[in-house]
């Protein structure tokens, strides 16, 4: 089971030397009914955000299951 982290959110290039900002993804996390603290706490199993079919989520997966700790 991979865990998303908000390193592995913030870790997406979004082509234009920025990342995707954590009030964007906080909102987005209210759309979908996760919980944002939690989030923060204990990070998100991948499998829930790739249940969103979200482009953004997949990103967030495989900079996470990319992750050796070099993020």
């Amino acid at each position: 089971m991979t865990t998303v982290y908000l390193k592995h959110i913030r870790a997406i290039d979004l082509g234009n030397g920025k990342s995707l900002c954590a009030p964007g993804t906080r909102d987005w996390f209210k759309r979908h009914g996760f919980n944002w603290s939690d989030f923060l706490e204990n990070g998100i199993d991948a499998e829930k955000l790739l249940a969103t079919g979200d482009h953004w989520a997949q990103k967030a997966v495989a900079n996470a299951e990319a992750d050796n700790g070099k993020l």
